[in-house]
């Protein structure tokens, strides 16, 4: 999937990839309850990031995000 990220007013294309986890009812909420993950790949000097880059720092990002939400 292909999704658009933006860092420092620069907005440039990122592989992501979405993935639902689950759907269950909670007990102690009494609701209904979602998980979904998401993650993207990115290169820092996209985004004019390259903070100690000529020291042979990685500069690739792999960013990760868990998301937990009640439906109503």
């Amino acid at each position: 999937m292909n999704s658009e990220l933006t860092l420092r007013g620069i907005t440039k294309s990122a592989d992501a990839a979405n993935k639902l986890v689950q759907v269950h009812d909670s007990s102690q909420e009494k609701k209904e309850v979602f998980g979904a993950d998401a993650s993207a790949k990115f290169m820092r000097d996209d985004f004019g990031i390259d903070y100690v880059k000529e020291y042979g720092f990685k500069i690739d990002i792999h960013l990760k995000i868990g998301v937990e939400a009640f439906l109503e």
